[in-house]
């Protein structure tokens, strides 16, 4: 009796929304919009974490040099919170399913495609638009700042928005993303890696998502999408910490600041030097996953409640996906024609940073209230769709193979 009112008593938690793990979310895409501001105008500080992408400042003053270190780089590491993204996001899908509703697991599986699409085409569609109205700047900007990373994007050459290429925009979410809107590489991840797990919970109904079973699924991922599948296991982890949320008081703090030690990886620094090389997968990713699994464990246990549910954060939250899928364009847009105009010192620098967030917000703002709302309405309406759909045609074949043993009888 006590196992079964335990087992009622985590359903009956993980039943509940939770609020903090939306804080953390709203966090993870303000940090990405975060790194995307200085990887453009102050690309020397990325040096560490991307040594092959960002080279290094030969003269760093005292500022670089203590914004390069790791835990304070932990406010414009970008790829940590994208690891949380996928940690999130497997363990929030799942949820229903550890609250005795395995129905909804079915539901967001019908639901997945068009969440993530209609977003996905929108921000393409905006990404486009500006594009073929100039209005990027990245290109003058990078040269200014020193910044080649920059100019990668949205040369003078890229291809536009052709209504003739509407109809590929259909497998966005299977072709990695485009051009127009790089953040989206993620998307492709978020959408195979949820589409798999979803299918998994719906088909097989584990009691119990237990270790043994996720150093399995990590093994067949390997095999299938070899050094990437650190993401996809990030996804599945998610879904087991849902099957695992326990966690004593005492063990949350050290959890949690374990996790953050682990996305503080960077290259070159004696911190983490000592760490064994995962050998298969990259080692900044590979601990940065193992961080982010922490964290969100920790996180889903009550750590930091007080900070990720104030209002603030909440509403970071709601704006999260819109924020990550149009940070991109302000930075390449405002941004970066802000810089082009005002005079070259720190008080402007300053300036352009307050511009470029009020500005994320409010096109984050905007995306959400016309564009990811009605695409979370509308994925669900079709779910309901597809399932009174199914359920009719299981209720007149049941009417049916009834109908013939009648007859047969007769």
């Amino acid at each position: 009796m006590q196992a079964e009112a335990a087992e009622m008593l985590a359903a009956k938690s993980s039943s509940r929304h939770d609020h903090a793990a939306d804080g953390l979310r709203g966090l993870a895409a303000f940090n990405v919009a975060l790194s995307h501001f200085a990887a453009a105008y102050f690309p020397a500080l990325l040096h560490f974490h991307y040594p092959g992408t960002f080279a290094r400042d030969p003269n760093p003053g005292a500022m670089v040099s203590i914004l390069q270190n790791p835990f304070l780089a932990l406010i414009y590491n970008g790829h940590f919170p994208v690891m949380v993204f996928f940690v999130l996001s497997g363990y929030v899908l799942t949820l229903p399913h550890w609250a005795g509703k395995p129905e909804k697991i079915v539901d967001r599986l019908g639901a997945r495609y068009l969440r993530l699409f209609i977003p996905i085409v929108a921000s393409i569609v905006l990404a486009s638009l500006l594009y073929k109205l100039g209005a990027f700047a990245n290109q003058s900007a990078g040269a200014i700042a020193g910044s080649d990373w920059l100019r990668t994007y949205y040369e003078p050459t890229q291809t536009d928005l052709r209504l003739a290429d509407f109809p590929r925009f259909a497998l966005m979410a299977l072709s990695g993303g485009s051009a127009m809107n790089p953040p989206l590489w993620s998307l492709r991840i978020e959408f195979i890696g949820s589409v798999l797990l979803l299918a998994c919970y719906a088909l097989f109904k584990p009691a119990r998502f237990d270790t043994l079973l996720l150093m399995l699924f990590s093994g067949l991922l390997y095999l299938i999408f070899k050094a990437d599948s650190i993401y996809y296991t990030a996804i599945f982890a998610g879904a087991w910490l849902g099957g695992r949320k326990a966690l004593q008081l005492s063990l949350r703090w050290p959890i949690g600041l374990a996790g953050l030690y682990f996305g503080a990886f960077v290259y070159g620094n004696a911190l983490f030097d000592w760490l064994p090389d995962p050998l298969i997968f990259d080692r900044k990713n590979f601990y940065n996953g193992i961080g982010a699994i922490l964290l969100v464990s920790a996180v889903i246990n009550g750590l930091g409640a007080s900070l990720l549910n104030q209002r603030w954060v909440q509403s970071l939250g709601r704006l999260s996906f819109s924020l990550y899928l149009t940070h991109f364009l302000v930075l390449c847009s405002v941004s970066c024609g802000f810089y082009l105009i005002a005079p070259a010192n720190a008080a402007m620098m300053v300036l352009n940073f307050f511009i470029y967030l009020a500005a994320c917000l409010v096109l984050a703002w905007l995306f959400t209230r016309a564009v990811d709302e009605p695409a979370m309405s509308a994925s669900r309406r079709f779910a309901a769709l597809l399932r009174s759909q199914f359920l009719r045609r299981l209720s007149n074949s049941a009417a049916s193979d009834t109908g013939v043993k009648r007859s047969g009888s007769t």
